[in-house]
């Protein structure tokens, strides 16, 4: 056996000694070895011939759709040159000609005859701040008016009359409602109602009316807002009224003394505009919020509509009105100089087809207004009120308790008698009738000389001005600690 077998590495060789035996596993090892190379080589050229048949077919597709049109377009263009060709020399025809379309040259304007067309049409000079524009120009900033565009003091640069406007309109934050937050109630504790039947205030800022037959419970609630408050007003349907007469009416007023809104400038020429915000919460249905001077000549209508999904959730309702130009306002504090209303229902005296425009005569809403008087149990809620002067509305914000009880006092002021000894003095008449007489400071400065009254045991009052009141009783009914107030409300 030998040791040694024929591969390809040794060329199939073997060597001269020892003596190889010639066995029929050293043949199939051989020879399969050369079969194996003998068909990898024959597998190589048929790969071969494959490749080379796909190249040319490639090839022959590439010139058919790329080699091929622009064989046919230079065949086109040759033909139409050997025609023109045949038709100079044959037909003795001009090549200009040919190059202009078939029309003689004269049939084409020269270079001259289109400059002195143009000339008439077009002057041939143009000049820029004196400067020529036959040739580059080089603008300096005075040239165009931007002399003071760079390095310029804030105060001598101009702004543009758009500017202007967007500043004269700028967010005023300046809430003129009284009680916007709802934070006052002298009328009632915290909670406590009144049924209101007619029209009345019933808490500081808030004024219902409910003239038709109608009653609502109304008053000062404990609720978040979303504005942060913890008060808000609430108005509940407790006698219903779907019959409407034409003078009926339910709402809730909220009336601005006139000095607070004077300069709105309404009725002149120069009116400016106002924003107004706040949030309801009502049944599913359409609104009325208007705006109003004080003698109801002039009002403005702004509908809002509630609408399934926002029923009886809390609803940010904005307006932005236009000053008014003309009537008569109110601009000092004899009374209210613009009075907020939003309207419940209304019988058709004081419906509108005006909507979003100032219009003469008293109008709370449209025709579209839902009967919210119709139904018992029927509930309205504000909140987070505020009229701000220009056209923009800010960020609300809460304001200071401080000044809302200060701003509330202007108008109304609610305290008790103290517990004095008070002097005793003799009527004439012939008769011993014993009278006390008490003097007390309402505190504050009212709008104007306010109405006073005590809950119960006196028969007058003396000497009512701004800040003071002299209160007179007979001795038998004089009661201490009874209530009294003084009332300046628009």
């Amino acid at each position: 056996m030998s040791l040694t077998t024929p591969t390809r590495n040794n060329r199939y060789q073997l060597p001269s000694w020892p003596p190889t035996e010639f066995t029929v596993d050293l043949w199939n090892a051989v020879f399969g070895d050369l079969a194996d190379r003998i068909t990898d080589r024959e597998q190589l050229e048929a790969t071969f011939e494959t490749l080379k048949a796909q190249g040319i077919q490639a090839s022959l597709d590439y010139i058919q759709v790329n080699v091929a049109p622009y064989l046919a377009n230079l065949k086109t263009s040759i033909d139409l040159a050997q025609a023109q060709i045949d038709q100079i020399i044959i037909g003795g025809k001009a090549p200009d000609t040919l190059k202009f379309g078939g029309k003689e040259p004269s049939y084409y304007a020269t270079a001259q005859a289109l400059s002195d067309g143009l000339a008439s049409k077009v002057p041939n000079s143009r000049k820029v701040n004196g400067k020529e524009l036959s040739d580059d120009v080089v603008l300096a900033k005075g040239d165009v008016g931007l002399a003071n565009a760079d390095n310029t003091a804030d105060k001598d640069k101009p702004i543009s009359d758009a500017q202007k406007a967007a500043l004269e309109t700028k967010a005023s934050r300046r809430n003129r409602q009284l009680n916007p937050a709802f934070q006052v109630c002298q009328d009632r504790a915290l909670g406590a109602t009144v049924d209101v039947g007619t029209a009345q205030y019933v808490m500081d800022g808030v004024h219902v009316n409910s003239t038709g037959g109608g009653v609502l419970r109304a008053g000062q609630v404990a609720s978040d807002t979303p504005g942060g408050s913890p008060y808000r007003f609430r108005a509940t349907v407790l006698t219903a009224d779907a019959a409407y007469g034409t003078g009926d009416y339910y709402g809730v007023v909220f009336p601005i003394e006139g000095i607070d809104v004077a300069d709105l400038k309404f009725g002149t020429a120069d009116a400016v505009p106002f924003v107004w915000r706040g949030v309801v919460k009502l049944p599913q249905g359409n609104y009325g919020l208007s705006f109003t001077n004080t003698s109801l000549t002039r009002s403005y209508v702004k509908m809002f509509t509630v609408t399934a999904a926002e029923a009886n959730k809390d609803k940010l309702i904005t307006a932005v009105v236009p000053g008014c130009k003309t009537g008569t306002w109110v601009k000092d504090s004899s009374a209210s100089g613009i009075s907020v209303r939003i309207t419940l229902s209304s019988g058709s005296s004081f419906l509108t087809a005006q909507e979003n425009e100032w219009a003469n005569g008293d109008f709370v809403a449209t025709t579209s207004l839902t009967p919210f008087m119709a139904t018992v149990g029927n509930v309205v809620e504000v909140a987070d009120i505020g009229l701000y002067a220009g056209g923009q509305l800010p960020e609300w914000e809460l304001p200071n308790i401080g000044d809302v009880w200060r701003a509330c006092l202007r108008y109304y002021f609610r305290s008790t008698i103290p517990k004095v000894a008070l002097p005793d003095s003799i009527t004439g008449n012939g008769a011993d009738v014993r009278t006390k007489s008490c003097y007390m400071d309402i505190g504050t400065r009212m709008r104007a000389i306010p109405s006073v009254a005590v809950s119960a045991g006196f028969t007058g009052f003396g000497g009512v001005e701004t800040l003071t009141a002299s209160i007179n009783g007979r001795q038998d009914t004089f009661q201490a600690n009874n209530l009294w107030v003084a009332d300046a409300r628009v």
